[in-house]
């Protein structure tokens, strides 16, 4: 129900063995603790930074080339990893202009507690990626590998592209940041595209 979310704690992100939830909800706090000395008090419900996007267009920008897979979620179902406060499917909604077959999960409760707050009737849970076990017709992320969280940010990619396809029916879409970005920040991490994309064909591709 969308007035009673999943909220419960214990899930994990992991990568060989390393708990890295209470690292994400910590940057999480921290980004929050900043940006709410600068907007208004309400901001979690409307300040895109929140979840990392400078601004609303930059937002729905990604969302757009992200889509372009052929999700259409109104026939097919979607999971959206990393969900933050539920804005995909708000967007989602808004451009098919019809009810989506959404699924949102994120590790920070409060992004998911303010995902049901602002988009009632939303389907959310607090869950990691790893405990995932249903499958989905499109598995999308945006923005869930930005943050610098461990030494080896590849094998995180890595091995969470390999549970989105694990659970994928049809197609998997997620963005990064690039490492020819000439403005990079601290505390983010910057990939080289082709090494992903070596990866991705490698182990996924098929010649034709």
């Amino acid at each position: 129900e969308g007035s009673d979310p999943d909220i419960s704690t214990g899930f994990r992100v992991d990568l060989n063995g390393v708990e890295l939830t209470d690292k994400i909800n910590e940057k999480y706090d921290d980004l929050s603790s900043q940006i709410s000395q600068q907007s208004t008090p309400d901001y979690m419900m409307h300040d895109t930074r929140v979840v990392g996007y400078t601004s609303r267009e930059e937002q729905e920008l990604l969302f757009r080339v992200l889509t372009q897979i052929g999700v259409d979620p109104t026939l097919e179902s979607i999971l959206d990893v990393g969900c933050g406060v539920g804005d995909l499917n708000n967007y989602l909604t808004g451009v098919l202009g019809a009810p989506v077959n959404y699924l949102g999960i994120d590790i920070n409760p409060n992004m998911v507690n303010t995902a049901y707050q602002k988009y009632p009737g939303i389907k959310c849970l607090t869950k990691d990626l790893a405990d995932m076990e249903d499958t989905f017709d499109f598995v999308v992320s945006s923005g869930l590998f930005g943050l610098k969280l461990t030494d080896d940010m590849y094998a995180y990619l890595y091995k969470s592209i390999d549970k989105m396809y694990e659970l994928a029916n049809i197609g998997v879409a997620f963005n990064m940041m690039s490492d020819n970005s000439k403005d990079q920040q601290e505390g983010l991490f910057y990939y080289t595209p082709t090494e992903v994309f070596d990866y991705c064909l490698n182990k996924y591709g098929r010649v034709t």
